[in-house]
């Protein structure tokens, strides 16, 4: 992407996309979509890079992003359903039988 940039602008830009680090830094700041603003492509083939950067660049975040909530909602899930189970059992232990309860209990709604 940087050296793509860096044909692309360099004749019309020669300051802002002087060498490829310059335009590394570009591509970047775009990628990470930051965006300081403080370089910008001019040429029509610039600003199709730039925006297809800017989407890969929201996918290269929103993609580990949503993997690891989806990981962290199972692991919650996961550990409510034993702290449950832990506590049905321990009622159990006590004598308490839950599941007979909570037919009781729904019958005396009915």
């Amino acid at each position: 992407t940087a050296s793509g940039i860096y044909v692309v602008e360099n004749k019309a830009q020669p300051e802002a996309f002087s060498s490829i680090p310059k335009s590394m830094w570009w591509a970047v700041v775009t990628l990470t979509t930051v965006g300081y603003g403080d370089v910008t492509p001019v040429t029509s083939l610039g600003k199709l890079l730039g925006a297809l950067i800017t989407i890969l660049g929201v996918g290269i975040a929103a993609l580990p992003a949503g993997i690891l909530a989806s990981g962290l909602a199972n692991e919650l899930n996961q550990r409510n359903q034993r702290l449950e189970q832990e506590f049905r059992e321990l009622l159990q232990a006590r004598g308490i039988d839950i599941l007979h309860d909570e037919i009781e209990i729904e019958r005396v709604r009915q």
